[in-house]
């Protein structure tokens, strides 16, 4: 499956190609800015507020490609049992994302897509007050997955664009689905 993913991921950047080839009256140009989102694990743990920077170098009118680094919180939920009482604890995995995506955009809409990584940084406890957790780890420490994200421009100046978004994020190795909102505020140098 992830394969066949990363395949169309680049049959996508195969197309961009003959728009680069062709001669147009198009600068390239790079963009970055701040990024701050909203994500929901699907699974139901409720709304995680994220935030990061992102950069885009567009290669031609309508492509380009966009990166980052983001970092967002997974909660996990934790059973301890002993001497017939069981106790539960939440504890807050601290995640670096970093996406490598396609980026087709006109003037109303822009769709990314493309494979991401998500490095585990840390671990914070965050509710459990009947039981201490003093050691967790997360093996392996690094999840794959591939993000959509779809957004309509707005533009403030020539300088800034402000790009409000819809994301779906599923990682594969920990089988967690994120989906949520957030804005871009990008900036042209």
């Amino acid at each position: 499956m992830f394969q066949k993913l990363i395949l169309c991921f680049f049959g996508l950047l195969l197309l961009t190609i003959p728009a680069i080839a062709q001669k147009q009256k198009f600068e390239r140009e790079t963009l970055f800015g701040p990024a701050a989102f909203i994500d929901a694990p699907i699974s139901g743990e409720g709304w995680r507020p994220g935030f990061g920077i992102g950069l885009l170098r567009r290669v031609s009118k309508r492509s380009g490609f966009e990166t980052g680094l983001y970092f967002r919180n997974y909660p996990e939920f934790i059973s301890v049992s002993t001497n017939n009482r069981t106790f539960e604890a939440v504890i807050q995995e601290r995640n670096l994302m970093i996406p490598l995506m396609y980026r087709f955009q006109n003037k109303w809409l822009h769709f990314s897509f493309g494979p991401t990584v998500d490095f585990y940084m840390g671990w914070k406890q965050v509710s459990g007050t009947d039981i201490s957790v003093d050691t967790y780890e997360r093996s392996p420490a690094i999840d794959l997955g591939i993000m959509t994200k779809i957004g309509v421009p707005i533009t403030v100046s020539d300088k800034i664009k402000i790009l409000p978004e819809v994301r779906f994020n599923p990682a594969f190795v920990f089988y967690r689905v994120y989906g949520g909102v957030g804005v871009t505020v990008w900036y042209r140098n």
